[in-house]
């Protein structure tokens, strides 16, 4: 029986001796290797570049795939990057450098693959660039994303950044620079096939939107936030909602003196065993509705620091926490609340002996 992995480098080969034989020229593929090759450095002065690696399917090839998102286009419609007001014009984005595997292209919105395989892209970025949100939205094909050799300052929004980027198993985030970064909105929204994250190099002091920023992240196991700085956020709804592969998470560093809304910020983090939240501060919180609705493994949860006069809803605040039998309400005050229900439904383990809470309104709650 042939072999199949022998056929399809050397019809890559062929691709690539044919190539080298002609000038670039737009929709002429370059070197097609079934596996990523590190690009060759640019000889632009600029070196702020990100490396992305994509699959192209059977049914893909000898197609149009879209590889720069026009302002006209859908949002959804690109495969492997995306545009969107990132740019003044389309000036600016004609100064981006693409190469695909290690060769320059000729500027297009769209790029034809001979063969199915795995491809590597890269885009050189200009240093004024400042808005990054939806940059890679709805890439569905991209399997990695490298910022090794990405050290823009400046960049003030990285909203939606990698959303929905379903395919995405591997990002390498260690030398990007987030120090003047204000909104990390839905950043890893729907990133599903990721189960490692290290953003412990992220300066966050700026940051004051996290909603829904690690929104179902599935299949996250490893998620380290150990640097992050939170004094400034007001915004933190959602932030792990459905991270239910995640058993820890340490946010013994968070401080959270402005936030205004937490809720569904833990929902059906079903595989969460422990919770430090010790740090957190929750004066100005309005919104703990569903915060810990279905942490279904969570069996201590010490909220002893809590502070709840403003808050309005505390609706299925711990729904389904089926493992918890030690909570600490002491220091609950219900007086502003104006809806409780369902906040100790299915809370099956939870007895008497293992609650704390000295507020009557919040006790009667738990008894009924």
């Amino acid at each position: 029986m042939p072999n199949k992995n022998s056929n399809m480098n050397k019809s890559c080969e062929d691709i690539k001796s044919n190539f080298l034989d002609k000038k670039i020229d737009k929709d002429i593929p370059n070197d097609s290797k079934e596996y990523l090759t590190v690009p060759k450095s640019s000889n632009k002065k600029n070196n702020n570049y990100i490396t992305s690696e994509f699959y192209i399917k059977k049914n893909e090839v000898n197609k149009d795939i879209r590889i720069i998102n026009s302002y006209e286009a859908n949002k959804r419609d690109s495969d492997t990057f995306i545009f969107k007001d990132n740019f003044k014009n389309e000036n600016e984005i004609k100064n981006c450098e693409i190469l695909i595997e290690a060769e320059s292209i000729k500027f297009n919105y769209f790029y034809k693959f001979e063969i199915e395989g795995t491809f590597s892209i890269r885009y050189t970025l200009p240093d004024n660039i400042k808005n990054l949100c939806f940059l890679f939205y709805g890439c569905k094909n991209i399997k990695t994303l490298d910022f090794s050799n990405f050290n823009i300052k400046n960049i003030e929004n990285m909203s939606n950044m990698f959303r929905s980027c379903s395919s995405l198993t591997n990002l390498v985030l260690s030398n990007i620079n987030t120090e003047s970064t204000i909104n990390m909105h839905r950043m890893f929204f729907g990133c599903t096939s990721l189960t490692n994250l290290d953003l412990s190099n992220f300066n966050t002091k700026n940051v004051t939107d996290m909603g829904e920023m690690f929104y179902n992240c599935s299949s996250l196991t490893n998620l380290k936030l150990t640097n992050f700085n939170t004094q400034n956020v007001k915004n933190m709804v959602s932030m792990f909602y459905n991270c239910s592969s995640l058993t820890n998470l340490i946010l013994t560093n968070f401080s959270t003196p402005n936030v205004k809304k937490m809720n569904k910020m833990f929902y059906n983090c079903s595989s969460l065993k422990n919770l430090n939240l010790l740090n957190f501060n929750t004066q100005n919180v309005t919104d703990m509705s569903e915060m810990f609705y279905n942490c279904s493994s969570l069996k201590n949860l010490n909220l002893s620091n809590f502070n709840t006069q403003n808050v309005k809803s505390l609706k299925s605040m711990f729904y389904n926490c089926s493992s918890l039998v030690f909570v600490d309400l002491s220091n609950f005050i219900t007086k502003n609340v104006d809806d409780m229900n369902n906040i100790f439904d299915n809370c099956s383990s939870l007895k008497k002996s293992g609650i704390i809470c000295y507020d009557k309104e919040l006790y009667h709650k738990f008894n009924n």
